[in-house]
């Protein structure tokens, strides 16, 4: 069984614009895998005016496996005529490692005739154009409907591919259409002639899937005389060659034109099929079949949520021979109400639910819609769709191409919270801010700065007085506070601001004293000093206070030094040291003190650096300085001292800024910084400096969190 878990935040894949108050956007993509986790986005590109479509092309980029535009390619610029329309792109990778985008063009000109032909072009993983583009199928004319569909591809053994398309048969009512099939080379060369699919039955845009031993697989719907929309499919050799009869998988109980399905190979040449059922609320159906088309089993609901409409499934098959399912969810419930958005389930290798609907979209403004499925060759799962709203990111409301990768890990993922992990990369990132001006981040792999953003202006008066997972996304959210004391949140996807809201005023006299789990609902709380000591706790759920506690007032000349989880228990505690130098813990569970306990005395001319999990117990360990640099560690088990450690003597000039897991081991290390600005890193392995290396250098007015 794989966990799935969204890494990285949300990718926007496209960026809508403006051209001379025309604008351009993207809608209804397709993805495949490269070499090294990297992929290819294809989509179909709109540009209109006054609300009218004037044009549509189709582009495709390649980002690599962090979500970074490696090159983009215009697959059809569209046309200037009246009217063109670009059907959805289909993409796939050939067995040598380059990618083949295919595509068909319906265009005319205002009273004329509509013209309509398929074309493929290979590029190289970098995206460089291979010979020239394929004629899948020539340019023909008609007069009224387009006679043309969208054309689909996958790939086959010895660097080949096959294309499937729907074309009209000839002129005239009632309309007759023909899928037809063609397999080339992976240099775009056909290979013996075309074959028909399937003939004279009222069809939509075919699917196709690649089954074991070099079979293939084309399904299409087809209307029946009672108005039942069929799914049917015929299984092919290597060759092309029809195998056994025209299959009958799948019947709606009414009429639904724009039925959409998806179909994956599964193990031994069985294969799965998924289906929306328009019938009552529209649902996700399922059903596996073996390698002569016989259902295996009975069919199966793929949505948890039968509210509202499912559409739109996809679906795409693991190494384990489980498969996900992804569609386009209205139910309004679920974590998005907006007007839809994007679901996905896990299911095994026997279509038995592993896990519950799982919210793809982490913006949830305006409409999700139209997914695509893609396994990557570093083993993650690659998730595309069409945002219909987004003005949290351009300066259009137009369409445009949003993304998430999800891990897969057979492994459960651990909910614990990564100190300063802005991007869900597993690996905590350096944060800082300038008071009075910006916020920014160095999103981090060890010592290496991988991007450096700007996060956002603070307004006058405002500071950031925290840090912390609020909304349990496993994403860093920020805490700020303004000079009348109010206590404010933005809630992060990555280096972008998703939402600013103010959280509260707290209690006269009381500020923040830092954040942690102390309810250990993987969200971060925030914990409340008075001046005279005493303590009080926020539960929060995002920027919302749940609830308000007191806990206690902190022993005489006790203040608190730092928040941690020291006895493993997945709820965070309070390290507290007094004016002479003693060191406690309050172990809690939410405002409950479940141990009060000394520790010892804080070691002669030291002072607390910061604390982490520095051996990768789970467990919190505290981190010491001394005047001359020296550094110092005590690994804890709850209030008990498992080791006292000397770590190593500062670069000159160098004190400790922090701590945090840079390098996604699982163990903490100590970030450094001098008086210049310049910060480095040590990699940490309990109390032994593994690695010593420089990050970069900011200046001076800088803080970091």
């Amino acid at each position: 069984m794989f966990y799935l878990s969204k890494y990285l935040p949300e990718l926007y894949l496209s960026t809508p614009s403006l051209t001379v108050g025309r604008p351009k956007y993207q809608t209804i993509s397709d993805s495949t895998y490269l070499a090294g986790g990297a992929f290819v986005v294809a989509w179909k590109d709109t540009q209109s005016e006054s609300g009218v479509t004037r044009s549509e092309g189709a582009g495709a980029t390649i980002f690599d496996s962090f979500g970074k535009v490696i090159a983009s390619q215009i697959l059809d610029p569209g046309s200037p005529n009246f009217f063109s329309g670009e059907h959805k792109p289909s993409l796939t990778t050939l067995s040598s490692g380059n990618w083949l985008a295919a595509w068909s063009h319906t265009d005319s000109t205002m009273g004329g005739a509509l013209t309509s032909a398929a074309y493929a072009a290979i590029f190289t993983p970098t995206g460089q154009l291979l010979g020239s583009q394929i004629m899948i199928r020539p340019q023909t004319s008609s007069l009224g409907a387009a006679d043309l569909s969208s054309v689909v591809v996958t790939a086959l053994s010895g660097d080949r591919f096959v294309a499937t398309w729907t074309q009209r048969e000839a002129l005239g009512f009632p309309f007759t259409f023909e899928i037809r099939g063609q397999i080339y080379s992976g240099t775009g060369q056909a290979i013996g002639p075309q074959f028909s699919v399937e003939t004279g039955s009222p069809t939509v845009t075919p699917i196709i899937a690649l089954l074991a031993n070099d079979r293939f697989i084309s399904a299409w719907t087809y209307t029946d005389q009672s108005q039942h929309t069929q799914i049917k499919a015929q299984i092919f050799d290597a060759s092309g060659g029809k195998v056994g009869s025209t299959l009958s998988l799948a019947v709606t109980s009414q009429m639904s034109a724009t039925a959409k399905a998806s179909i994956a190979g599964l193990a031994n040449g069985t294969f799965v099929l998924v289906w929306n059922d328009s019938s009552g609320d529209s649902d996700i159906r399922g059903q596996i079949f073996n390698a002569a088309g016989q259902a295996i089993g009975a069919q199966f609901t793929v949505n948890a949520t039968l509210s509202g409409d499912q559409t739109a499934p996809q679906i795409v098959v693991l190494p384990d021979d489980s498969f996900v399912i992804s569609w386009t969810d209205t139910s309004h419930v679920g974590g998005d109400n907006s007007q839809s958005a994007i679901k996905l389930r896990h299911f095994d290798s026997t279509g038995a639910a592993l896990g519950t609907d799982v919210l793809v979209n982490t913006f949830i403004a305006g409409g999700q819609s139209d997914s695509s499925l893609t396994l990557l060759s570093d083993g993650k799962l690659f998730v595309s769709w069409t945002d219909s709203n987004r003005a949290a990111s351009d300066t259009t409301i137009a369409p445009g191409i949003n993304g998430q990768i999800f891990t897969l890990s057979s492994d459960a993922p651990s909910p614990r919270q990564l100190h300063n992990d802005i991007n869900r990369d597993g690996n905590s990132d350096i944060l800082f801010f300038r008071a009075g001006g910006l916020a920014a981040a160095w999103e981090t792999d060890g010592s290496h700065i991988r991007k450096a953003s700007a996060i956002g202006a603070l307004d006058p008066g405002m500071t950031i007085v925290g840090t912390g997972d609020f909304d349990g996304d496993r994403q860093c959210d920020f805490v700020l506070r303004a000079s009348d004391g109010t206590i404010a949140l933005w809630e992060m996807n990555g280096t972008r601001i998703k939402l600013a809201a103010g959280v509260g005023t707290p209690a006269e006299g009381f500020a923040v004293a830092g954040t942690g789990d102390f309810n250990g609902d993987y969200k971060s709380d925030v914990l409340l000093e008075r001046s005279d000591g005493f303590l009080a706790l926020w539960e929060m759920n995002g920027a919302t206070v749940t609830r308000e506690a007191g806990i206690g007032s902190l022993p005489s000349t006790f203040k608190v030094a730092d928040i941690g989880d020291f006895n493993g228990d997945m709820h965070s505690d309070i390290l507290m040291l007094s004016a002479s130098g003693d060191l406690a813990i309050w172990q809690m569970d939410g405002s409950t003190i479940n141990l009060a306990a000394g520790i010892g005395a804080l070691p002669s001319g030291n002072t607390i650096a910061g604390i982490g999990d520095f051996d990768g117990d789970g467990k919190a360990d505290i981190l010491f300085q001394d005047g001359a640099g020296v550094v110092s560690m005590w690994e804890m088990d709850g209030s008990t001292i498992k080791l006292a450690a000397g770590v190593g003597v500062l670069p000159s000039g160098f004190e400790i800024a922090g701590s945090g897991d840079f390098n996604g081991d699982g163990r903490a290390d100590i970030l450094l910084r001098n008086g210049a600005g310049f910060v480095a890193t040590w990699e940490m392995d309990g109390a032994t400096v593994k690695m010593e290396a420089g990050v970069g250098a900011l200046g001076t007015d800088w803080f970091l969190l």
